[in-house]
């Protein structure tokens, strides 16, 4: 997948520095669930892998088509949310990265690949209610809240799009 300003590619074992490097960043873990060992991050990079096996997309890391730095990763995948098993798009943004709308491009192209690639009548995505950015680019692309989960310490808001 590919964006104005990105080149994606799938997700890769030796990721996995740069997967830990950012998601517990102390920036970003309050936006993801909060740090985690790095067992569970190398287990989730294995899951990600399984899912491009099984489906042929997934966790797609991104980088600058200019400089090639590594900005984040994201893209679709088929996911457990508040309202079940569905496919749904997510990103996370490195920090030296943010405000520079490669959320918005990543999810964008995320959605079109869904609708034009996929074929899918809808798409999904879950949000902290406390990450307002994030919540911000989902509304520019054109989701709207579908529902709230209360967990008892966070509530998830669950958002789509419908073709």
């Amino acid at each position: 997948m590919e964006t104005p300003n990105l080149v994606g590619r799938s997700v890769a074992e030796s990721d996995l520095p740069f997967v830990i490097n950012v998601w517990n960043d102390p920036r970003v873990a309050p936006t993801v669930g909060g740090q985690q060992e790095v067992s569970y991050l190398r287990d989730r990079v294995l899951a990600w892998l399984r899912h491009w096996d099984l489906h042929g997309f997934g966790e797609t890391v991104f980088a600058d088509r200019r400089t090639a730095l590594q900005m984040g990763w994201g893209g679709l995948q088929y996911a457990t949310i508040g309202v079940g098993e569905c496919l749904t798009v997510g990103y996370v943004i490195a920090p030296h990265a943010w405000g520079q709308g490669f959320a918005r491009e990543i999810a964008s192209a995320s959605v079109s690949h869904a609708f034009d690639v996929l074929g899918a009548a809808q798409v999904f995505a879950s949000v902290l209610s406390t990450n307002a950015a994030s919540r911000r680019v989902l509304e520019k692309v054109g989701f709207t809240v579908h529902s709230e989960f209360d967990h008892g310490d966070f509530t998830e808001v669950v958002y789509v799009v419908v073709r």
